[in-house]
């Protein structure tokens, strides 16, 4: 099969599934209601990709991508440690505007784990954890992961308890904390967290959270190179 031709279809398959997942969540969206909104049998869907899942991570993929390429349009000097708590700022700042998207993170924590992991955390922790130098490159990542997952497991839990009024917390409250542990956790002194914080709130009000609703029927979001 042509190549442009095959990109083409599942460009298309990635635009209608991400219409689905953010519309119905991802656990109740089937391949036969992807299949109807790109009329074609459900069982040809996974000629294109090998899984639903496959097709969530790519979507998780762009929608972090879209978070980086604003924070570059900023056009502003960061330190690693203020940029890593800018990135953790904004996510949880959109999860309190996006009642829609905030379901599908949180149905989808294992997929965010892995594209975290391969397209910020490998590159930016290290230039940020206090004692990166004291430990071996593998013994590194495998901490690294194992902080990711406490962290998103955690909130993902912590979520649960503050919607069934569990526990009596603001979404401004878990943002604070989850965007601090994740610095206390690579041995950032609270002294430097809080002045990170000082310095990142100056630009948050310069940030467009609109441009990260990747979900719109306008929004046409790509493959990624290695998915070509």
């Amino acid at each position: 099969m042509n190549v442009a031709h095959n990109n083409t279809v599942k460009e298309k398959i990635l635009h209608a599934t991400k219409n689905l997942f953010y519309e119905f969540g991802y656990e109740k969206t089937t391949a036969r209601m992807i299949a109807d909104r790109v009329s074609m049998y459900h069982s040809n869907i996974f000629y294109y990709f090998p899984n639903k899942r496959s097709i969530l991570k790519l979507i998780i993929r762009n929608f972090f991508q879209e978070i980086r390429k604003q924070v570059l349009n900023l056009q502003i000097e960061l330190s690693p440690v203020e940029l890593l708590l800018f990135y953790v700022y904004i996510l949880m700042k959109y999860l309190e505007l996006d009642e829609k998207f905030k379901r599908l993170y949180y149905e989808s924590t294992d997929v965010t784990i892995e594209v975290l992991y391969q397209d910020f955390i490998i590159q930016l922790y290290p230039l940020v954890d206090g004692k990166a130098n004291s430990k071996g490159q593998e013994q590194q990542r495998k901490e690294y992961f194992m902080d990711l997952v406490v962290l998103l497991s955690s909130e993902k839990q912590l979520e649960f308890y503050r919607k069934n009024k569990l526990i009596a917390i603001t979404e401004e409250e878990m943002r604070n904390y989850f965007t601090k542990l994740n610095l206390k956790l690579l041995d950032i002194d609270e002294e430097t967290i809080e002045t990170s914080f000082e310095k990142i709130d100056q630009y948050m009000n310069r940030f467009d959270f609109s441009t990260l609703n990747i979900f719109t029927d306008d929004v046409v979001i790509s493959l990624m190179e290695e998915e070509k």
